[in-house]
């Protein structure tokens, strides 16, 4: 199948090299001995893509400690920002905001240190599962050929 792509620079790069990405999101905030209130409050305490928005600073300190040691790509700080985690801190409403929010973030810092360092920086969007103490579920996106919007389907395991 011959496919056209509008941005091949990630693609072109991972053909020249073994890209490498950022490590741990979570652990890397948990050093950092936040409270609720880096957080936006008890309600909110723990929920660690909320940071992106009530306390920026934490989720750049890790984003910049990765760069600085090199990484080609770091992901966003979005793993658990989706309608389903966030309803468990009534952020359901706010999970575009949240997720807008950190990739224009990753993607500052990216553009910043590919222009200091002038070796590009590649952005991943991180999706991960629901909380632990949900069942897994397979998710399964679909482009329509109508839109450019994702379908969306889910479906639980059960293990």
């Amino acid at each position: 199948m011959n496919r056209k792509y509008t941005n091949r620079k990630y693609l072109d790069a991972l053909e020249k090299k073994v890209l490498v990405y950022d490590g741990a999101m979570g652990t890397s905030l948990q050093v950092q001995n936040l409270t609720a209130e880096h957080f936006g409050g008890e309600q909110y305490n723990g929920c660690n893509d909320y940071l992106v928005i009530s306390y920026p600073e934490a989720v750049e300190k890790v984003h910049r400690s990765f760069l600085e040691v090199g990484v080609d790509v770091i992901e966003t700080d979005t793993f658990r920002s989706n309608r389903i985690t966030m309803a468990e801190y009534k952020l359901q409403d706010r999970v575009i905001e949240i997720n807008e929010t950190g990739a224009r973030l990753a993607r500052r810092l990216a553009d910043e240190y590919a222009n200091k360092t002038g070796k590009p920086k590649f952005v991943a969007g991180s999706i991960g599962p629901r909380a632990n103490s949900h069942p897994p579920m397979i998710h399964n996106f679909q482009m329509s050929p109508l839109t450019t919007s994702p379908k969306f389907s889910a479906s639980r395991l059960s293990v």
